[in-house]
């Protein structure tokens, strides 16, 4: 019996322990140690020239807000990847029906650095 229950418990830890953190991406902008992401639907998504401002339904079941300033330097391609990918000027037609609008079914990884650092969006199509 006691084989058994070590057993169990050794493959409920191996499944615990395979879900792990997600991976950063390399450009996220800060240590993984100062990094959180929120992961979720997008409740809300505006887009204008000073900024990027999403609320997000998080899988965790938080509601979390974030805006990404924008400038000259730092323009919203250059903070967005696409399914963990660098976001081309082609994706702009898959993430937004028209200029700020976001399509139906696009969630997203927010990645943001509690050094105060711009966010990373890492946005992710419909499942198909």
């Amino acid at each position: 019996m006691t084989l058994r229950c070590l057993a169990a418990f050794f493959l409920v830890a191996v499944a615990a322990c395979a879900q792990g953190r997600m991976r950063p991406p390399q450009n996220v902008g800060c240590d993984r140690n100062a990094l959180t992401v929120y992961q979720g639907k997008v409740r809300q998504y505006t887009r204008d020239r000073a900024q990027v401002k999403l609320v997000i339904d998080t899988e965790e079941k938080t509601v979390e807000r974030i805006v990404l300033k924008l400038n000259g330097a730092r323009t919203a391609e250059s903070r967005f990847l696409w399914a963990g990918e660098t976001f081309q000027a082609q994706h702009w037609r898959e993430l937004e029906s028209e200029p700020g609008k976001l399509k139906a079914g696009i969630t997203v990884n927010a990645w943001v650095c509690s050094n105060g650092g711009p966010p990373l969006l890492d946005w992710q199509p419909p499942a198909r």
